[in-house]
């Protein structure tokens, strides 16, 4: 990564892409399951320095109470460039699973105020073709700590939007070179 360079994930989920909750209640415990699904713009080295912009979709699980939970979430990116003028193209496939806790620190009728902490593992591959030779390099998996904040309000009873902004610390305690991911969605109940 470029010394400086921040790169900037933000998830649009909108009527195309939304994002619904199911949700089991026994006791004050729950347990929610949610697609996800968005766009992220990355910074790419080959096969030169270069920015783009790729779809990213995936789940997050959370269980446990309103004031600590429990969180797992996977997301995948994948992307195709091709480079006519110089007879070049790449796949990447990237991976991320993040791990760590939740909790609800506002909890009205209408607005949910919430925080994340935890870690994130990443790995990504890259397969690039020059002239029909194709070679392939898989980064090592790295683990960067992650905390975000989000907030959701409900709209009726059935519906809801959320926005939600998560740093992840790449060199920590270095914060310059901290990724943000920002996230807008709407979320839909079923009886």
């Amino acid at each position: 990564m470029l010394k400086g360079f921040k790169p900037i994930t933000l998830a649009i989920l909108t009527a195309a892409t939304t994002q619904s909750t199911w949700a089991l209640d026994v006791k004050d415990l729950n347990l929610k399951v949610e697609p996800i699904a968005g766009l992220e713009r990355v910074q790419k080295l080959l096969p030169d320095v270069h920015s783009t912009t790729r779809l990213f979709y995936g789940a997050r699980v959370t269980g446990g109470y309103r004031l600590i939970s429990l969180e797992g979430e996977y997301t995948r990116a994948h992307d195709e460039e091709s480079f006519p003028l110089t007879s070049t193209s790449t796949t990447s496939t990237s991976d991320k699973i993040k791990v760590g806790l939740r909790s609800e620190l506002i909890s009205g009728k209408y607005i949910t105020g919430l925080a994340r902490v935890g870690g994130q593992a990443q790995r990504e591959t890259t397969e690039l073709t020059v002239s029909g030779s194709t070679t392939t390099d898989t980064t090592p998996v790295t683990y960067q700590p992650y905390a975000g904040l989000g907030l959701r309000v409900a709209l009726t009873p059935k519906i809801g939007a959320s926005a939600e902004v998560v740093a992840v610390f790449r060199d920590f305690p270095d914060l310059s070179q901290t990724d943000l991911q920002g996230s807008a969605g709407a979320t839909f109940s079923f009886p």
